[in-house]
């Protein structure tokens, strides 16, 4: 499903924290971030922006994430990872609303990321591939907004 795998029981008890990784994640220089205009609802409208946290156990993977775009729809976001002895990743995709988070899948179709906003203000994060049966998560906070 592109919703992905259900959140975990533990999601909420996550803290923010920098990541363990000695490589950083990296968006592409070209990022641009658009205002949302009136039409995009606010509780919507508060994830644009540029985003920094961590995922993986142990906290062993950098994530950045910027939200360029937001339409009632969806809008355009930039996924980057980066990990210890991992080349580092980013990747430029349409993303949907769908009860409240904004997911995108890849172009392969076999992985997947969904965002959803924590009461705090940050981000909660989770990746997956191979349908689902292979999956983490983590935490956001906004480093930048328009």
């Amino acid at each position: 499903s592109r919703l992905g795998p259900p959140w975990p029981g533990f999601q909420s008890g996550l803290a923010l924290a920098f990541s363990s990784s000695r490589v950083d994640a990296r968006l592409p220089p070209d990022v641009e971030i658009m205002t949302p205009g009136p039409e995009v609802p606010h509780d919507l409208a508060r994830f644009s922006g540029e985003w920094w946290g961590w995922m993986c156990r142990n906290r062993a993977c950098d994530t950045k994430l910027a939200v360029e775009k937001l339409t009632r729809t969806g809008g355009r976001i930039v996924y980057a990872w980066a990990r210890d002895g991992a080349e580092r990743y980013s990747m430029r995709v349409e993303a949907k609303w769908e009860h409240g988070e904004l997911s995108a899948g890849f172009p392969s179709g076999a992985a997947g990321v969904k965002y959803r906003m924590r009461s705090d203000g940050n981000l909660d994060v989770m990746y997956w591939k191979e349908g689902g049966s292979i999956w983490t998560t983590g935490i956001l906070t906004r480093v930048r907004t328009h």
